[in-house]
């Protein structure tokens, strides 16, 4: 890699997602050149929620210097109406609307965080002329001690280390080692986007959710849930999910990209199931309210990149995060919060390796803290995701052995 200069070349950071944005907040925080790329335009929403854990936001508010409840303003789905993002975590029963309170678990802070209102948060930290939207990267040039990125739009920009942080289909990862592949896992995901009056939502799912922000249930092998996006004092925007055991189409192969959903197909997915729910979980999957919302489809899938193949770019000046490298499902994984993390520990080790004159080592340093703990979301977001579609009387007798202990 190119030896630090009086002016060295900037690290190029491909993707605006949540580790890509973590890492450029704090190679700004630190004074190191760098510029961040991402194909979508900055107004793009990104329209849903995240789950916000301490083990995640904590590392970054510390090196940022933010106070957590300044973080929590900024970006909490129901900071307009007073509120911090509060999370009640407790699971309920599908068909009868029960609480299991036995398998409620104590996972230390967390809320729920707008997924946009996140983005900004980041960007608003960032010199503009450093971030760069409506960037499209076509190519990936290696030049022996720098690395050169290549744009749709005919723009060039050499840097001394490629950062792919561009998700779980990554070009850069497409490009370098395209024999690494997200796995398909075996769940089929719907989801709806909805709008409506804050009146109607307090009337008629305020006394289930009890301030939570978000509202999981399970029922015979399958998950129903409910996150809110976006709570003020008019319209709460929310999205709601139901997933089941098995792949999505006649073939798993049809289950591969993220898809609009037409009504006809969500009503016929839940038809059977809705009769036997109770409420709230019946009249969310209503097929009145399905017909009126934005329905999609989505695969879900895990990636897990041998360490060989990461480690080979080093010399090539590439590092891999987030998605790219780690992709968990997108219900049941910790993919965005193992994301945030990363570029918390990849500035620090980028830090160390600017005062030391070596990128080589603070990458490698880089991937020895952050590899087995990508390997282990990876394991336990699949696991989880497995576990999520018991019977229902596999969990009604878990939380009843619990109870009795």
């Amino acid at each position: 890699m190119s030896a630090v200069t009086n002016e060295p070349l900037p690290v190029l950071i491909i993707g605006a997602g949540i580790s890509g944005l973590s890492l450029a907040s704090l190679l700004e925080h630190r004074g190191i050149p760098f510029h961040i790329f991402d194909t979508l335009p900055r107004s793009h929403s990104q329209g849903y929620s995240i789950t916000l854990r301490w083990w995640a936001f904590e590392p970054l508010l510390n090196a940022l210097g933010v106070d957590e409840q300044d973080f929590r303003a900024a970006v909490a789905t129901d900071v307009a109406v007073g509120g911090d993002g509060y999370l009640q975590i407790m699971l309920r029963d599908a068909h009868t609307g029960e609480k299991l309170p036995a398998l409620q678990t104590n996972e230390g802070k967390l809320f729920r965080a707008n997924r946009t209102e996140l983005r900004e948060f980041f960007v608003r930290r960032l010199s503009p002329d450093r971030v760069h939207f409506e960037c499209e990267l076509t190519d990936v040039i290696l030049d022996g001690d720098s690395v050169t990125a290549v744009f749709s739009n005919g723009q060039m920009m050499k840097g001394r280390l490629l950062v792919a942080a561009d998700g779980v289909r990554s070009t850069v990862r497409s490009k370098l080692e395209p024999e690494a592949e997200p796995v398909l896992l075996p769940a089929t995901v719907y989801m709806g986007q909805r709008r409506v009056p804050t009146s109607e939502y307090n009337h008629e799912l305020g006394g289930y959710v009890e301030g939570s922000n978000a509202l999981v249930a399970v029922g015979n092998q399958c998950i129903i849930g409910l996150q809110v996006v976006k709570h003020t004092p008019e319209t709460v925007d929310y999205s709601w999910m139901y997933s089941r055991p098995g792949f999505h189409g006649s073939s798993e192969k049809e289950s591969t990209r993220t898809s609009v959903a037409s009504s006809e197909e969500m009503v016929s997915a839940v038809t059977d199931v809705r009769l036997a729910l109770a409420e709230p979980f019946k009249g969310l999957l209503s097929e009145d309210r399905i017909r009126n919302d934005a329905l999609y489809h989505w695969p879900m899938r895990s990636l897990r990149v041998p360490r060989e193949l990461v480690q080979k770019r080093i010399d090539s000046n590439v590092v891999f995060i987030g998605d790219a490298v780690h992709a968990m499902p997108i219900f049941a994984g910790e993919g965005g919060n193992h994301g945030l993390l990363d570029g918390v520990q990849l500035a620090e080790s980028l830090k160390v390796g600017v005062e030391q004159n070596n990128i080589d080592d603070a990458v490698q340093s880089f991937y020895d803290d952050a590899y087995e703990r990508w390997q282990k979301g990876v394991e336990d977001s699949e696991k989880r995701l497995n576990d999520m579609h018991q019977p229902i009387e596999v969990w009604r007798k878990l939380s009843e052995k619990k109870m009795a202990k």
